[in-house]
Parts: C-alpha cells; structure tokens; sequence
C-alpha cells in the first residue's frame, strides 16, 4: 500500500480483514498523510455475519471458530469508522 500511494496510484484498494477500528488506523493515517481521500466500507451482503456461511465461502481455508472470533471482536461499523477518523485531516471524512 505505502509503495502505491507513494507513487501516486489511484484508486489504492485495501482488502484487509479489519475487526477493529485500531486495526485501520495505520491505513488511513498512510493515504492521509499523502493527500488520500479514504472511504471505509463494509460488506453488503445478507450473509456478511452468518458465521456458517462465511465458514463455507471462505477461500482462506479459515476456520469456523476462527472466523466465529473475528466476528465477535467486530466493532460496529459506524462507531470504528469515526474512531478511525479521529485525528486525521478533513481530506480523509
């Protein structure tokens, strides 16, 4: 990402399973620092916390339990996009 956004790439893409907001936080400070605009997004699908189907389409082989422990961990999406905003110029709301 940081070669990407040094050599000025646009759009750059992050596909990071982030649970937490603090876990964003180096993303967003990087393409803030370099002038990005950032826009978080979360999935939209009907099934985006249904542990058994995420279970059953995962193509990281990641297991039930485990993907059953990220989402508890999961911070609601609203508050961990203005925590991940704290702090960081208006370029990056």
């Amino acid at each position: 990402m940081r070669t990407a956004l040094t050599r000025g790439h646009s759009p750059v893409l992050v596909d990071n399973t982030n649970t937490q907001s603090w876990e964003m936080h180096p993303y967003a400070r990087m393409a803030s620092e370099r002038g990005y605009s950032v826009l978080l997004l979360e999935p939209g699908t009907p099934w985006r916390r249904r542990i058994a189907e995420l279970a059953r389409r995962t193509r990281h082989r990641v297991p039930k339990d485990k993907i059953a422990l990220m989402d508890s961990r999961m911070d609601d999406f609203v508050v961990a996009a203005e925590d991940v905003c704290k702090g960081l110029p208006e370029n990056f709301r």
